[in-house]
């Protein structure tokens, strides 16, 4: 008896002490999953933390882009509804609410047309904040071909790109339009860059809006524009310096033109082998002798419009211009920046019959364009349309992506971008 009583008492000791192991045990884990509970709250809360502020900060690069661009926008827009520079559109102080977002953003703009304009935008969510800026230049809407609508190119011109600047810049062919054919390119064509259409076409119908026949080459890439390119309006040059009459010309009797400012002509008709003759000298390209007519402008058989050495040009057309057959616009200088003809909202059509080389810049937005150059064109083209027909070359000049402020063809453009 009493040796069971012994056992006994030991067994109870045995189980009493497991009972405490376990208990302790248990407390040691109880330990252990708090720990780790706590550092699990910890990690979520520090990547919750991680998270707000990785939004706050994309948020706050967001605003900053979007301040950025919207300075460009202002700078652009004062620049087409005023026709003229005198200074920056006022910076914003005040921060602006990014729409659907909590961040904020203002800008600065500080510099000029001469020295370049530089854009600080700052973005803010929260306590971050981040800065773009950019410098932005006098850049122009000559980029080779830009059309609202058609370009229709025929009988096997060579494209080239003459680039004595060094800019590095292709040949562009780009419409705002995203219809079947917009651009058509017939047989034995190469284009030394990029040929862009409207926004939101698709890569699959990019075939139907870009029209290549046999042996076409696209040097470089065929793709859909982010957004429409808007063409400002030409407006009528002011002041008016000389009321002239209507031309009487000959060969052996041209008019000349020798004093720079604008001479307004209520219509212009060259008769049959008659000459207007351009000879002003000028040193720099942006103060040139302007014609501006109000009504039609017509060239006859044999008459031509003469850019003397050293001599700058630029036509306003109110209406139409006719070439029948005649030698043409003769520039002297073989560059197209001394050779500018834009076409007011009311020129539909512009009709281009040289017989020989045309060294000139074109800005007409309304303007159906139609060039049977069989010598060749060197400059840049802007219009509603164009049509080359018999063209042996079209070569881009990129001196035309230089352009003074004033310029009815001026844009503004970044030239360099960075953040921090």
């Amino acid at each position: 008896m009493v040796f069971f009583e012994g056992r006994g008492e030991k067994m109870k000791g045995r189980k009493n002490r497991q009972r405490g192991a376990i208990l302790a045990l248990m407390a040691v884990i109880g330990v252990i999953v708090a720990i780790v509970g706590m550092a699990m709250i910890q990690l979520g809360y520090h990547a919750r933390m991680t998270a707000v502020r990785n939004v706050q900060i994309l948020s706050a690069r967001c605003a900053a882009d979007a301040g950025l661009a919207e300075a460009l926008y202002k700078m652009q827009q004062t620049l087409v509804s005023v026709g003229t520079w005198t200074s920056p559109p006022p910076s914003i102080t005040t921060n602006v609410a990014l729409p659907a977002s909590p961040a904020f953003y203002r800008y600065t703009i500080t510099g000029g047309p001469t020295t370049g304009f530089q854009i600080d935008a700052t973005g803010t969510c929260g306590p971050m904040f981040r800065m773009t800026h950019a410098k932005a230049k006098v850049g122009s809407y000559w980029k080779g071909i830009g059309v609202e609508k058609t370009v229709v190119v025929d009988n096997k011109p060579v494209f080239q790109v003459y680039d004595p600047i060094g800019s590095g810049d292709t040949l562009e062919i780009r419409s705002n339009s995203t219809d079947r054919d917009t651009m058509i390119f017939k047989a034995v064509v190469t284009v030394p860059g990029d040929v862009v259409a409207g926004p939101g076409v698709p890569e699959s119908a990019m075939p139907d809006v870009i029209n290549t026949k046999d042996k076409t080459v696209i040097m470089g890439e065929c793709y859909s524009a982010p957004q429409t390119l808007v063409f400002p309006p030409v407006s009528a040059p002011f002041p008016v310096d000389f009321l002239e009459p209507e031309i009487k010309t000959t060969s052996t009797s041209p008019v000349t033109l020798s004093t720079t400012g604008v001479h307004q002509f209520p219509s212009i008709q060259i008769p049959n082998s008659g000459i207007l003759q351009i000879n002003a000298p000028v040193a720099d390209v942006n103060f040139p002798v302007v014609v501006y007519v109000v009504g039609d402008m017509g060239m006859n058989t044999a008459s031509q419009v003469v850019v003397e050495p050293g001599s700058a040009l630029a036509v306003y057309l109110g209406g139409n211009l006719t070439n029948n057959n005649s030698v043409g616009f003769v520039n002297n200088t073989n560059d197209p920046r001394r050779l500018k003809i834009y076409g007011l909202p009311t020129c539909l059509s512009i009709d281009l019959k040289n017989s020989s080389e045309m060294f000139a810049a074109i800005y007409a937005p309304s303007a159906d364009i139609t060039m049977f150059n069989s010598a060749g064109f060197s400059g840049a083209v802007t219009g509603k349309s164009l049509t080359l027909k018999e063209s042996g070359i079209f070569q881009f000049d990129t001196r035309l992506q230089e352009v003074n402020i004033n310029d009815p063809a001026a844009l503004f453009v970044i030239d360099r971008w960075w953040e921090n």
